[in-house]
C-alpha cells in the first residue's frame, strides 16, 4: 500500500480525507495508523496533519536488525503480487469473454460480502467500546480487498485483449469499476474511523465538548453522503456489465 493504485486499504488516503474536514474545523486528532487503521505506529506522512492513531501500546524504537526492513518486505510482496497477477491473466486468456464477466460480477459479490464483515467488527467495536476485534479485522479485509482486486484486474486485462466493441466496453467498465471500488474503500475506512472517534473508541483531542461533537456528527454524515454517490456510481457500473454479459451471450 504505497501509492494510490493499492489494493487494500490505503489509510492515508482515509486520513486525508478527514484532514480536509478537520483543517477547516481546527480540532486535533489522535486517531490513525498505517495500512488499515489496526497497527500501532502512525504513518510517516501522518507528521504534517497532526494524525496519530494509538489503537495499543506503542513498540520499542529498537528493531532487531536481523529481521528483514520494510523496503525487503514490500519488494517481496510486489514480486509475489506480479507473479500471482500473470497466473491470474495466463488462467484467464483462455475463457470466453462471457466466462470472464461472470467472474468479474462472482468477484465483485464476493468483495460486497468482505464489506459486510469488516462492518461487522466495527459494530463490534462501537458496540462494545473495545477496538481490538476491529484491529483484528482490518489486516483480514485487506488481504480480501488486495486479491479480490487483482483477480478482477486480471480480468479486466484478458477482455481488453479481445478484439470486438463488447470486449473493449467491458474491460473500460471493469476499470470504472475498480476506480470507484478504490474510492469506496478509501472514503469506508475514513467512515469507520470517524464513527469510531465519535463513539468515543478512539480517542479524539477535545473529547466530550459540543464543538468537537458537532464537527465528528458532521463529518459522519457528509462521508455517508459521499459514499452514496459512489456506491451508486458503482452499482450503475455492475448494471452496464450485466447488460454487456447479455449481449454476449445473445451473439
Amino acid at each position: 500500500m504505497t501509492n494510490g493504485r493499492s489494493d487494500g486499504i490505503n489509510i492515508h488516503e482515509a486520513v486525508s480525507i478527514l484532514s480536509s474536514r478537520q483543517e477547516e474545523g481546527k480540532f486535533g486528532d489522535r486517531a490513525s495508523s498505517e495500512g488499515c487503521g489496526c497497527k500501532r505506529r502512525p504513518p510517516p506522512s501522518s507528521s504534517s496533519s497532526g494524525q496519530t492513531i494509538h489503537f495499543g501500546p506503542t513498540p520499542p524504537d529498537h528493531v532487531d536488525s536481523s529481521l528483514p526492513s520494510s523496503a525487503e518486505i514490500s519488494d517481496d510482496l510486489a514480486v509475489e503480487k506480479s507473479r500471482r497477477r500473470a497466473a491470474f491473466e495466463e488462467t484467464y486468456s483462455s475463457a470466453s469473454s462471457p466466462d470472464l464477466l461472470r467472474t468479474a460480477l462472482s468477484l465483485q459479490s464476493e468483495r460486497v460480502q468482505a464489506y459486510v464483515s469488516w462492518g461487522v467488527a466495527l459494530d463490534g467495536a462501537l458496540s462494545s467500546g473495545n477496538i481490538s476485534v476491529y484491529a483484528g479485522a482490518c489486516p483480514t479485509a485487506t488481504v480480501s480487498f488486495s486479491a479480490i482486486s487483482e483477480r478482477i484486474r486480471a480480468v479486466g486485462a484478458a477482455l481488453a485483449g479481445r478484439a470486438g466493441s463488447g470486449s473493449a466496453d467491458a474491460s473500460r467498465a471493469v476499470r470504472a469499476l475498480q476506480e470507484g471500488e478504490r474510492e469506496k474503500l478509501n472514503l469506508t475506512a475514513a467512515l469507520h474511523l470517524e464513527r469510531l472517534r465519535r463513539a468515543g473508541v478512539v480517542p479524539v483531542e477535545g473529547d466530550g465538548d459540543e464543538r468537537t461533537n458537532v464537527l465528528l456528527e458532521g463529518g459522519v454524515r457528509d462521508l455517508e453522503r459521499r459514499l452514496g454517490l459512489v456506491v451508486e456510481g458503482i452499482n450503475d457500473v455492475l448494471e452496464e456489465l450485466k447488460g454487456i454479459l447479455t449481449d454476449e451471450m445473445e451473439e
